[in-house]
């Protein structure tokens, strides 16, 4: 159950439509100066399903919901726009306040979460629902603008070793795990650019009120209760290269960090090339043995997972949820942080890797 929310203002006009195949979630705080071409982006799809559009203003000081209910209307896009306040929730209470907006006018359509500094790819919403005729889950890819990308590149030099690394762990994670790592073309498990079935959705209960953190949160969910998650370029958005967010620990405070700090951290879903390896290794094992219905007890003493989290192991009802709990609980799993500093060595470290394979 989704708590009661104050709500400030509703509008809402489906202009005749009664059967959506998707309902597109859109957070928005503040966002007066990018709404626009949100909506422009939307207005603009190709080959689309039906979808509405559902945007949950929180707590805004700025015209964000006036803008929002002019463009929608001027688009004619089908929509819901909530004025809320949703607290010390934030970001994932706005989204799962969105998400049960649109259930009683579409109850079984997928739902595609974005945010509102996006502008959306033209075939956003029909790469979404064309990938979830076969995952139920698909990340997409938030990315910058040309002009964005080249003025971070300054800023941050690796930058470029840092997407030549990441595309070199995928390669390596890919011969040691083919089958987690198959179809998926990067590393992100954003907001920005997530859809979801609505069943999957339902069964790991939607997303949590977090302030930040609530994407992975749902997709680690997902994982665990045995879904398949792929990662898909097409699905695709651009995002703003600001510096000053909206959410603490999003993408404007990455972009902060690598504009005022000497060394700053690389990619949070990088880590040390061994680091990588073993947990491939360690999440492919776990696979084998989960699907044979043997005993996970000799890799989790192999990895110090600590007694008494063994048996819950070897109880768990799907590979997802047995890894899920293994690299939890084991030291040897837990992640390190990689800086732009070390990119170099670990590139020729994984070099040498697929060289040698």
């Amino acid at each position: 159950m989704t708590p009661l929310v104050p709500l400030d203002a509703v509008a809402i006009d489906l202009f005749g439509a009664t059967r959506f195949a998707a309902a597109i979630v859109v957070p928005a705080r503040d966002e007066a100066e990018g709404i626009g071409a949100l909506v422009a982006s939307l207005a603009a799809q190709q080959g689309a399903a039906p979808f509405l559009t559902v945007i949950v203003v929180n707590g805004s000081r700025d015209a964000t919901f006036a803008l929002a209910v002019a463009a929608l209307r001027g688009a004619r896009l089908p929509h819901i726009i909530l004025d809320a306040a949703v607290g010390e929730g934030g970001v994932g209470a706005a989204r799962r306040l969105g998400a049960e907006a649109a259930r009683p006018l579409a109850p079984n359509a997928a739902i595609l979460f974005t945010d509102a500094d996006c502008v959306l790819d033209h075939r956003f919403v029909s790469a979404a629902l064309a990938h979830l005729r076969h995952a139920d889950a698909v990340c997409g890819l938030a990315a910058l603008s040309d002009a964005d990308e080249a003025g971070l590149t300054l800023l941050s030099p690796w930058a470029r070793h840092e997407a030549i690394y990441g595309g070199l762990c995928r390669a390596v994670a890919a011969r040691i795990d083919p089958e987690q790592c198959q179809g998926d073309e990067h590393d992100q498990t954003g907001g920005a650019a997530l859809a979801v079935r609505r069943r999957t959705y339902d069964a790991v209960g939607g997303f949590t009120a977090l302030p930040f953190g609530e994407d992975g949160d749902l997709v680690g969910r997902c994982v665990a209760a045995g879904f398949r998650i792929v990662r898909k370029s097409d699905m695709r958005v651009l995002t703003s290269a600001r510096t000053v967010g909206r959410t603490p620990y999003g993408m404007a405070t990455t972009l902060a960090e690598r504009a005022t700090e000497v060394d700053p951290v690389a990619d949070r879903a990088l880590e040390p090339f061994g680091a990588m390896v073993r947990r491939a290794a360690a999440r492919a094992r776990c696979r084998e043995l989960t699907l044979r219905g043997a005993s996970l007890a000799s890799l989790a003493r192999r990895f110090a997972v600590p007694p008494a989290e063994v048996i819950h192991l070897d109880r768990s009802h799907s590979f997802g949820a047995a890894w899920s709990h293994l690299e939890r609980h084991s030291p040897h799993l837990a992640r390190t942080a990689l800086r732009f500093s070390a990119l170099g060595n670990e590139i020729a470290a994984a070099e040498r890797w697929m060289a040698a394979g």
